[in-house]
């Protein structure tokens, strides 16, 4: 008889390992089927052991092992892919078997069939693993991929190109597979299991170099054979996952680069301010000299918004300026231009305050904040989390007072706007509300560029579907301001930055703000001196690159919420901790707490060493991108 310890794959269970008996080994690194809760479930082998040598652990063991059905094991991932997921789990508070439920997609780890990891050998041209940075706009960019595989192949190499988004992936799948044909591979989460496993299987056993375009869970590919990793968009928030296990696909890819000796390259229009500094630090080096200025664009113009009244003062409340209004008039309507209007929040208002007390009017369910709808003849209340409506005829739960405000400009209430100041103009909409899968957005879309002199309003989701267009214009944007995130001011700046790539005439930004620096940093195409500026508060506020941010969320009833408080604030105790109220607490007898810790560079061991004392139930983030 043989001791199995295995990691079970699955991001529910807290616990790294478990032991089970088996009438046979089995190797390392192999995936089989174990009895968990009554279910079947996937787990890595990590080591086998003979029950006779190992007795008395037996004996004193606390737990009753239980048997492993007699199966074949399945080799399926490579050696080092092993190793980074089991050194990346623990400097990242999270297990072996959450990551691998993460970064392998289950399709490959229930297939049944036999797909071997690929064993020739590796050239390891770059045994340093070095990492470069290529900042561009996105035309030049897939140039260099182009040139990137060329060379590649030329060595015989094979190139994986990450992605944050299937979309992304598709743009650049087009442009890299010209001439190419069977040797590039983009693999997606929308694929069948059928097609995904038959593409893995052709990518895997293919002896020629090949480029494999995919999202952070296609790394897992078992090729030894990649030696060039690019990372496109490397600022997209895509990258880090936004619940357990919390983790962030650019991190454990420089992890997974360093132990294959892989060059990686980070890429984006405007890269993350953590790797500009690390750039200007000597720390990373550079693929072709970095652009820090974009010269060339449309003409551009900030509308001051301050002269027209506001919510709170208004009769007729005003959302569009007057240099807009011009603009749709001669340049749409009269010159047949196409102009994007880019909206930051959805719905009529994206919320709700009362104007006694100030209480917010959130979800009865999630307590998440709601958005002002249209439906049918009325409005209703729908929560921006699970999707819970009612009607808007409600008293504030705090103080009884009918007098609820909505505020803020949500993109329906932009449609309604110009829909009724200039109703022979074509318009549509491209928001989570409206537009809810691919094929509704993508004929949205196609509309837009086939009708001249049209217009196409959108949140964020629209900026990936939109290509060229003649005229942008940003309706509301200050909103992203009031947000309490240290990453806020650079987000703003990447997406108008963005924006402006998009736009080949004319961009207008209307904003209320008064200090408008960022926004004419962006407009400009100026991101040296952006980063200057950003990188000298940081550095004032010791914001990262220099030190980390762990958020730490309590959820628990409002009774005991305090105790847990206690608890935490003794394990970290002597670290810089704040506390605040989460932003989407909990409704009914529970609610939340966030405790941020701020943890320099130097101290991060022992801090890691600290969460492992805290409960289980207790939530944490390290690196969180909002402390919200």
């Amino acid at each position: 008889m043989f001791i199995v310890r295995v990691a079970p794959i699955s991001k529910g269970i807290t616990k790294e390992e478990l032991y089970y008996f088996s009438s046979r080994p089995y190797e390392s690194g192999s995936i089989i089927k174990i009895e968990l809760r009554n279910k079947e479930t996937s787990a890595l082998v990590l080591e086998s052991k003979d029950a006779l040598e190992n007795k008395t652990e037996i004996k004193e063991a606390d737990f009753q092992l239980k048997k492993i059905k007699k199966q074949s094991p399945k080799k399926i991932l490579s050696e080092d892919f092993i190793w980074t997921i089991e050194n990346f789990s623990k400097n990242n508070l999270t297990t072996t078997g959450a990551l691998l439920d993460y970064l392998v997609p289950s399709n490959i780890l229930s297939f049944d069939g036999i797909i071997k990891p690929q064993t020739r050998a590796r050239r390891r041209k770059y045994l340093k693993g070095d990492i470069l940075i290529l900042q561009g706009e996105e035309s030049e960019r897939i140039t260099h991929y182009k040139n990137i595989v060329r060379e590649s192949f030329a060595r015989n190499e094979s190139v994986f190109i990450c992605v944050p988004t299937i979309k992304k992936g598709l743009k650049i799948f087009e442009s890299i597979s010209r001439g190419l044909g069977d040797y590039v591979y983009f693999l997606n989460g929308s694929m069948s299991k059928k097609e995904l496993l038959s593409n893995w299987k052709k990518a895997t056993e293919n002896k020629h170099s090949i480029v494999i375009i995919g999202t952070g869970q296609f790394l897992s590919i078992p090729r030894n054979d990649i030696e060039t990793i690019i990372l496109e968009s490397e600022s997209s928030n895509a990258y880090k996952s936004q619940h357990r296990p919390y983790t962030d696909i650019r991190d454990f890819i420089e992890n997974l680069s360093e132990k294959t000796k892989a060059r990686l390259i980070l890429c984006d229009t405007v890269l993350r301010v953590e790797t500009i500094w690390r750039y200007r630090e000597r720390d990373i080096s550079e693929l072709y000299s970095p652009r820090f200025r974009y010269p060339s664009g449309p003409k551009t113009r900030i509308a001051d918004m301050t002269q027209y009244k506001t919510q709170s003062e208004k009769k007729v409340f005003e959302i569009l300026s007057n240099e807009i209004k011009h603009l749709i008039e001669k340049d749409v309507i009269t010159n047949k231009k196409n102009m994007f209007i880019f909206v930051a929040r959805k719905g009529l208002y994206p919320f709700t305050v009362c104007g006694d007390c100030g209480e917010h009017v959130l979800c009865e369910r999630c307590g998440k904040p709601t958005v002002v709808q249209n439906y049918k003849s009325s409005r209703i209340f729908v929560c921006n989390g699970c999707g819970k409506t009612r009607p808007t005829e409600e008293r504030c739960k705090h103080c009884n007072s009918w007098k609820l405000q909505a505020l803020g400009i949500g993109s329906s209430l932009v449609l309604d706007t110009i829909k009724k100041a200039y109703p022979s103009v074509p318009i549509s909409l491209v928001d989570k509300d409206t537009t809810k899968t691919t094929p509704q957005i993508n004929k949205k879309i196609k509309t837009f560029y086939s009708n001249k002199g049209s217009i196409l309003i959108g949140t964020q989701l629209a900026l990936e579907y939109i290509e060229n267009v003649d005229l942008c214009s940003v309706i509301s944007i200050d909103s992203l301001f009031s947000i309490p995130d240290f990453k806020m001011n650079e987000k703003i700046f990447s997406l108008l930055v963005e924006l402006r790539s998009k736009t080949k005439e004319k961009m207008l930004v209307q904003t209320r703000i008064k200090n408008k620096e960022l926004i004419e940093f962006a407009l400009r195409g100026n991101i040296f001196d952006f980063y200057k500026k950003e990188i000298e508060d940081r550095k004032k506020f010791l914001y990262p690159p220099f030190a980390n941010f762990a958020k730490i969320t309590i959820i628990a009833p409002r009774k005991s919420i305090e105790e847990k408080v206690v608890e935490v604030k003794k394990i970290f105790s002597g670290l810089d901790l704040e506390l605040f109220p989460a932003l989407h607490t909990k409704s009914g007898s529970r609610t939340a707490i966030n405790i941020i810790i701020r943890v320099k560079k130097e101290n991060i061991s022992e801090f890691i060493k600290r969460t492992q004392k805290l409960p289980t139930e207790i939530i944490i983030d390290m690196n969180p991108t909002v402390l919200t």
